[in-house]
């Protein structure tokens, strides 16, 4: 398997990409395909892909910002057809190695909420279950006690947890002012915190 960045909207491996994308996040969560468009043109959005014989087989998409500061992951989505072969894990040790305490301690991002999930039944909520357990052998960790809620261009917002994979000690406070900073954009109404923090 081959990794590599996209940086190009000529590239052919977009329209693959976006093919998966479609196909992995349910409406709700996508961002219009002109989100595509944009990422290429901002060199701080990064987006890379695994291929073998030709194909994406998976994708990762995320955001850098100034030194010292997280990361944020975006979307992270594995070809139906290449499944449990683990490059979901690969592509996210790709970004997390570029971890480094002085220019990137950490990486955040959100996960749909399995109450949320619930709603569309009890196959969507164990998926999100599913989700978080994965995410959290890997070594990530949900920051409890927190209510955020993630909006795209054509949704209003829907609740999602928010999680955060840190190389360096860091305190429930911290990890929830990262994410009040990065995930949130500073905006208090997309982030409260709603009792006791946590890391989990």
């Amino acid at each position: 398997m081959n990794t590599r960045y996209i940086t190009q909207i000529d590239d052919p491996a977009l329209v693959q990409v976006m093919d998966i994308y479609q196909k992995a996040f349910p409406p709700e969560e996508q961002m219009l395909a002109s989100f595509f468009i944009k990422i290429l043109k901002d060199p701080s959005q990064k987006l890379a892909v695994v291929e073998a014989d030709g194909l994406v087989r998976g994708f990762i998409q995320w955001q850098t910002y100034e030194p010292g500061s997280p990361c944020y992951l975006c979307y992270l989505a594995v070809d139906e057809r290449y499944r449990g072969q683990g490059i979901g894990e690969y592509l996210y040790r790709f970004v997390l190695d570029q971890c480094d305490p002085d220019t990137m301690p950490a990486m955040l991002f959100e996960i749909e909420h399995p109450d949320e999930a619930r709603k569309h039944g009890p196959a969507a909520e164990t998926m999100a279950l599913r989700r978080q357990g994965w995410y959290q052998r890997l070594g990530a960790k949900v920051i409890e006690g927190t209510h955020f809620i993630c909006g795209t261009d054509w949704f209003p917002g829907i609740p999602m947890k928010p999680m955060i994979h840190s190389v360096v000690p860091v305190s429930p406070q911290e990890a929830f002012d990262w994410a009040m900073e990065i995930l949130a954009d500073d905006n208090s109404e997309k982030l409260r915190q709603m009792g006791e923090l946590s890391l989990v």
